[in-house]
C-alpha cells in the first residue's frame, strides 16, 4: 500500500508539471535584467516572466516560476555597490527595481530595510499589479547580507512557550504584520494571489509565514485584513535552501495537503536545510523539492556538466570561483591514522551533504537531547558569538574565511597529533587546549575586529564540547571537518547561484532539454555489518551490479554512494528499481527514507538464506 501510495504521489507530481506546460506553451515570456549581490559586490542577472504563472493553481510546481522566483529572491539581497556601507536607506534598490521591470507599482520597504540589521529585524519588501480581477501582492525577503540578523537562526528555543522555531516565528510575525499594514496602507480590495520568496533564513521564515496564512484559510480563521480574500490556490510560496522551522507534533502536519502551495527548493548538499535538526522536532511546511544528484537522477554525471555550465554563465561565479560541490572527500575509517588527509578508498561517492547528515546525527546522539538541553547548554552561546561576529558593517554572512583560519592554525601548529590522541583518550583536556587555538584565529581575524576573543571562546564552548563528544566515539568525521576544501565545497552548497543553476538546468525557458529527475527525494539506506577484512556483498539493481565489497576492498562500479562506515557497509539507493543483494555477512538493516516526512521505515523485502554457506540474499 505504501509503494501504491507513493507512485500515485509521483505521478500527480508529474502530471502537474504536464498540465502547466500545456497550459502555458502559448504564453510569451518576457526577459528581464536585474541586479543580485554575492560576496560583496553587485552582479547582472537574467530571468523569464510571464503573469500567465499566477493564472495556474499555485499547487502545481512550476519550474519556470521556481527561476523567477530565486532570481527575486536574490533581488532582495541587500544592494551592495553604495557609496558608504553604513548607509541602509536604500538597501532595497535592486529587488524594487526588479519589481518595477515586472509590472509591480506601490513599493513599500519595510523599516528594517532601511537601517542596519538587528538580533531581532526581517528585511521585507511589498509591491502589486492587478492580473485580471485579482491583485498580485509580491513579497521580496531579506536573505543574505544581514549581519546580526543571522543570529536568529540560532534562537531554537526549547519548544514550550512556541512550538516552532522562536526566532524564525518572530520573523514571521514581522511578515505577516507588515503586509497587512501594505494591504491597508494601499487601500487594496478584492480578490488577492500572493507571491512570496525567500533564500536561506528568508525562506524559512516565508515558508512559516504563508504556513500560518494556509491554516487560517483551512480554519476559515481571520489572518489578513477584511477588505481583501484569498484562497489556498493563490498563495504562491516558493522558498530556497530551507532550513526547519515548523514543528513535526502539530495537530495537522505540515506536511499535509493543505500545504501543498508551498514549495521548498532544496540541494541535497547543503547543510542549511538539515537544520535545526529533524531529531529536535522540526520539519517544514508544504512540498520539498529536491535538485537533481546521484540518488534522483539516473543521468546525474551528464546532467552535472549542464548545471556546471549554468553555473559558469552566472556573473558572480568568477569570484566565487569554479563549481566544487562534487569534490568533496568523505574519508572513511582511519585505519592508520593519516594526518596527511589524503583519505581511504573505502567510500564511494559521499558527497558533503551525507557528511553533514552523519555529523549531526551524531551530534544527537551524543550531545544534544532535545530543545530544552540545545537551549540551555548551547543557544545563548551561538547567540551571542554570531551577535560578535556580525556587529560590524560588512555585508557577508560567511564564515568560511574564519573556519580556514582556524584550520590553517590548527594544522600549522604541530600539535595536529597530539590533539587527535587527547580527543580519542581526554576529550575534556582536548576542549581546553584548542580553545588557545580559536582564541588566537579570533585575534588575527579581520572578521571578529573589536571582538573579545576570550568571550569569543566562552560562548562556543558549548557547542565545541559537543563536538568533541562526537568526535572522541566517531573518529572518522574529524578528518573531513578539518579538510579546507570540503569546508569550501560545503559553503558553496549554499551559494544562490549554485540554486540558480541547478534550476535554469530544469526550466525550459534556458534549455531545449531540461534535466528531469525524481523530485520527490526518497530512497533506501541498506547497512550490513562488516566488521573485519573478511567476506563480500554484492548488490544489483535491475540486473546489474552498481556495489561491491571483496575482503575489505570496495570497488567502485558505478555513480551510487556505498562504503564502510564505523564497522558497516552502508549504501544510499534510488527508489524506483529493483534491488538483490548477496552477502556473507547475516546482520543488516533496511531503511526507506521517504524525505518528504522525514521518517525512516522499515522495507518490506524478500529474504532467503543459504544454510550451508550462511549466505544471505535480500530482494526489494
Amino acid at each position: 500500500m505504501r509503494k501504491i501510495k507513493q507512485c500515485f504521489i509521483l505521478i500527480l507530481i508529474t502530471l502537474n508539471i504536464f498540465l502547466f506546460l500545456m497550459g502555458c506553451k502559448n504564453r510569451e515570456e518576457e526577459t528581464i535584467k536585474y541586479r543580485y549581490s554575492a560576496g560583496t559586490k553587485d552582479y547582472d542577472g537574467e530571468l523569464y516572466y510571464s503573469d500567465d504563472y499566477f493564472k495556474v493553481e499555485s499547487t502545481i510546481y512550476n519550474p519556470s516560476l521556481a527561476t523567477t522566483s530565486l532570481g527575486l529572491a536574490m533581488a532582495s539581497f541587500p544592494m551592495q555597490d553604495v557609496p558608504d556601507v553604513k548607509d541602509y536607506s536604500f538597501r532595497y534598490k535592486n529587488v524594487s527595481d526588479l519589481m518595477e521591470k515586472l509590472g509591480f507599482s506601490d513599493l513599500y520597504a519595510n523599516d528594517d530595510f532601511k537601517k542596519k540589521p538587528t538580533v531581532s529585524s526581517l528585511g521585507a519588501v511589498y509591491a502589486n499589479k492587478k492580473i485580471g480581477d485579482y491583485t498580485l501582492i509580491a513579497i521580496g525577503i531579506r536573505g543574505a547580507g544581514y549581519q546580526q540578523e543571522w543570529t536568529s537562526n540560532c534562537k531554537v528555543g526549547d519548544g514550550i512557550a512556541e512550538p516552532h522555531h522562536e526566532g524564525f516565528h518572530e520573523g514571521s510575525d514581522i511578515l505577516l504584520n507588515g503586509l497587512k499594514y501594505y494591504i491597508n496602507q494601499k487601500s487594496i480590495e478584492g480578490k488577492i494571489k500572493i507571491w512570496s520568496v525567500g533564500f536561506s533564513r528568508a525562506s524559512a521564515v516565508n515558508n512559516l509565514s504563508m504556513g500560518r496564512i494556509d491554516l487560517a484559510i483551512h480554519k476559515k480563521e481571520s489572518i489578513l485584513p477584511s477588505s481583501v480574500t484569498i484562497e489556498k490556490e493563490d498563495i504562491y510560496a516558493y522558498c530556497f535552501e530551507v532550513p526547519m522551522g515548523a514543528n513535526q507534533k502539530e495537530e495537522i502536519s505540515p506536511r499535509s495537503e493543505i500545504y501543498n502551495n508551498i514549495f521548498n527548493i532544496i540541494n541535497v548538499c547543503d547543510p542549511v536545510p538539515m537544520v535545526p535538526m529533524a531529531g529536535l522536532g522540526f520539519t517544514r511546511y508544504g512540498i520539498d523539492i529536491y535538485l537533481p544528484n546521484a540518488l534522483n537522477d539516473s543521468n546525474y554525471l551528464n546532467d552535472l556538466n549542464t548545471i556546471k555550465s549554468f553555473y559558469s554563465k552566472q556573473a558572480a561565479s568568477s569570484d566565487i570561483g569554479e563549481y566544487s560541490i562534487d569534490k568533496f572527500i568523505y574519508y572513511g575509517g582511519l585505519g592508520e591514522r593519516k594526518t596527511d588527509y589524503s583519505g581511504d578508498d573505502d567510500l564511494i561517492n559521499f558527497h558533503g551533504g551525507f557528511f553533514i547528515m552523519d555529523l549531526l546525527n551524531k551530534m544527537m546522539e551524543e550531545g544534544i537531547e532535545d530543545r530544552i538541553a540545545f537551549k540551555k547548554d548551547i543557544q545563548d552561546g551561538l547567540m551571542s558569538a554570531f551577535e560578535m561576529v556580525f556587529q560590524n558593517d560588512t555585508m557577508s554572512e560567511s564564515l568560511s574565511p574564519l573556519l580556514i583560519s582556524f584550520i590553517f592554525s590548527l594544522l600549522v601548529s604541530g600539535d595536529i597529533d597530539y590533539l587527535i590522541e587527547e580527543i580519542m583518550h581526554n576529550p575534556d583536556n582536548f576542549v581546553n587546549d584548542l580553545m588557545p587555538i580559536i582564541k588566537n584565529t579570533v585575534e588575527v581575524s579581520t572578521l571578529l575586529v573589536n571582538v573579545s576573543p576570550k568571550e569569543f571562546c566562552d560562548q562556543i564552548k558549548g557547542i565545541i564540547t559537543v563536538l568533541t563528544k562526537v568526535f572522541n566515539k566517531h573518529l572518522y568525521l574529524l578528518f573531513p571537518f578539518v579538510y579546507i576544501n570540503n569546508l569550501m565545497a560545503i559553503a558553496q552548497a549554499h551559494q544562490p547561484i549554485v540554486c540558480m543553476a541547478n534550476l535554469c538546468a530544469m526550466d525550459p525557458n534556458y534549455t531545449k532539454k531540461p534535466i528531469e529527475c525524481d523530485t520527490y527525494g526518497g530512497y533506501y539506506l541498506l547497512e550490513i555489518n562488516y566488521p573485519s577484512s573478511h567476506g563480500y556483498i554484492n548488490i544489483s539493481m535491475d540486473g546489474i551490479d552498481i556495489a561491491r565489497i571483496y575482503e575489505g576492498k570496495v570497488y567502485n562500479l558505478s555513480m551510487y554512494t556505498y562504503g564502510i562506515v564505523d564497522d558497516k557497509f552502508i549504501a544510499y539507493l534510488p527508489k524506483g528499481h529493483s534491488f538483490t543483494v548477496t552477502s556473507s555477512n547475516t546482520s543488516y538493516s533496511l531503511k526507506e527514507y521517504n524525505q518528504m516526512d522525514f521518517v525512516l521505515k522499515d522495507k518490506d523485502h524478500k529474504m532467503t538464506r543459504d544454510e550451508l554457506s550462511d549466505e544471505i540474499t535480500l530482494e526489494f
